[in-house]
């Protein structure tokens, strides 16, 4: 039997995404030979890759989240960092893929909605497993601290989690490039929503956004960013509403 490489791989995904039923085993014999074959495919084969298999409707597999962990740390440890960045983008279409909450808008496959992910016993559980894995790339190098805050904002967490996530982001916005600061204040928000102690029920969480914010040598155009990420994030919370006024008022 022929062994296909991952570049004569991607030309057949389309064609073997569509049987339902087999999508689960193909996303794993993708993964698995971006495991098993590192150094014989291209930058280009994998974002190839990742962009068709964001497109499949698979039910959620817990061995899928494990094996993309692994590419990561794999690609990772032999310093593909382009190649570990795109495994890493795809990761949260992963852990939610639902085939009856996948959002196909103009041809762009959208993540699903937090709100309707399936399964929150197994979910939490696998998250844990999300969230130890990729806090341990930033242990390894800085480079990560930014992909890894990002994929995390759209990762369903538990309240605990998200309070891990608010501390890590919090720490990050000293540290990082002006231009990366948008993102990290938009996981901060989020997290801080999300966590038992968060925005709807400690104030005190919204001064030490304020206050972190105001420390960062933020520019007019990269401050007006920030303020969109605070009003975008969760429009159904007051306080949100009121943290991007502050920010907004404290530019003017």
């Amino acid at each position: 039997m022929e062994v296909l490489t991952l570049a004569e791989t991607v030309k057949q995904l389309p064609d073997l995404l569509l049987d339902a039923d087999e999508q689960v085993e193909v996303v794993s014999a993708v993964l698995t030979k971006m495991l098993a074959k590192v150094g014989s495919y291209s930058i280009r084969d994998v974002k190839s890759s990742v962009d068709v298999l964001k497109r499949a409707c698979h039910k959620r597999h817990h061995q899928l989240t494990k094996l993309a962990l692994n590419v990561i740390h794999t690609f990772v440890s032999c310093s593909a960092h382009e190649m570990a960045l795109a495994v890493l983008g795809y990761l949260p279409y992963l852990v939610s893929a639902d085939p009856s909450h996948v959002v196909t808008k103009g041809g762009r496959t959208e993540l699903p909605s937090v709100s309707t992910a399936s399964n929150a016993t197994d979910g939490n559980a696998e998250m844990k497993l999300v969230f130890t894995s990729l806090t341990s790339l930033i242990s390894s190098s800085r480079t990560y601290l930014v992909p890894v805050l990002s994929t995390l904002y759209n990762l369903e967490l538990d309240n605990n989690l998200s309070s891990q996530v608010f501390a890590l982001a919090l720490d990050a916005l000293p540290i990082v490039d002006s231009g990366d600061i948008p993102a990290v204040i938009r996981t901060l928000l989020k997290s801080a929503l999300d966590s038992s102690s968060g925005l709807r029920g400690n104030s005190g969480d919204l001064e030490r956004v304020i206050l972190a914010v105001r420390q960062c040598p933020l520019s007019l155009t990269v401050s007006e960013q920030v303020c969109l990420h605070a009003i975008d994030v969760h429009e159904r919370a007051t306080l949100t509403f009121r943290c991007s006024h502050r920010l907004l008022c404290w530019k003017q």
